[in-house]
C-alpha cells in the first residue's frame, strides 16, 4: 500500500533561501522520511490507545456482568434469609423450650399474663 502524501512550503521560507542553494531530491527524501516515521509513530500511539480503551472497555463490560450477577445473587440469598427466618419463627411457635436454641427470646403469652395480673390483683 502506498499512501500519497502533498508537502507545502510557506512562501517565506522560499524566499529565504538564496539563489545558490538548491534543495536536494536527498533532502526532500529525509524530509519525507522524517514526515513517514512521525506519522507512524503516531499512528502506534493511537493504535496503542485504542487497545488500551478496548481493553478497558471490556473490563467495564465483564465489571458490569459480574454486578449483575452480584445483585441476583444477593436477591436469592435475602429471599433464603426471609425463609429461614418464617421456619424459625414456626419452630420458636411450636416448641417454645427451644427459643434459647434458636437465637430467639421467649415471647410472653400475654393472655395468661392477664388472667395472672387479674387473679394477683383479687387477692389482695
Amino acid at each position: 500500500m502506498s499512501k500519497k502524501i502533498t508537502f507545502s512550503l510557506d512562501d517565506d521560507v522560499i524566499n529565504e533561501l538564496d539563489g545558490s542553494l538548491k534543495i536536494d531530491d536527498v533532502v526532500i527524501n529525509q524530509a519525507i522520511q522524517q514526515y513517514v516515521q512521525a506519522g507512524k509513530l503516531n499512528v502506534d500511539q493511537t493504535s496503542e490507545m485504542a487497545m488500551k480503551m478496548q481493553m478497558l472497555t471490556q473490563d467495564k463490560q465483564k465489571i458490569e456482568q459480574e454486578k449483575k450477577e452480584l445483585e441476583i445473587e444477593y436477591a436469592c440469598i435475602k429471599q433464603q434469609k426471609n425463609k429461614l427466618e418464617s421456619r424459625i419463627n414456626d419452630l420458636s411457635e411450636l416448641y417454645p423450650s427451644a427459643n434459647v436454641i434458636l437465637g430467639k427470646k421467649p415471647v410472653a403469652d400475654y393472655s395468661r399474663m392477664r388472667l395472672f395480673k387479674n387473679r394477683r390483683l383479687k387477692k389482695k
